[in-house]
């Protein structure tokens, strides 16, 4: 039950590439942060809900 919609994330040589390939990964990346986010929370929420978010730990 992982993400599979995460962007892949490669290097580049960002100074080469035009500003609108650089605005579209931008947004790109912020989209999949932010499913990411959320997910998270619902996890947290669901940990939360069933009673055991003390006996976690990172």
């Amino acid at each position: 039950m992982t993400s599979t919609d995460v962007p892949e994330s490669t290097r580049h040589e960002w100074w080469r590439v035009d500003k609108n390939m650089l605005l579209s990964r931008t947004v790109d990346i912020e989209i999949a942060v932010r499913k990411l986010l959320a997910e998270q929370y619902e996890v947290y929420a669901e940990i939360h809900r069933r009673g055991f978010a003390g006996c976690v730990r990172a």
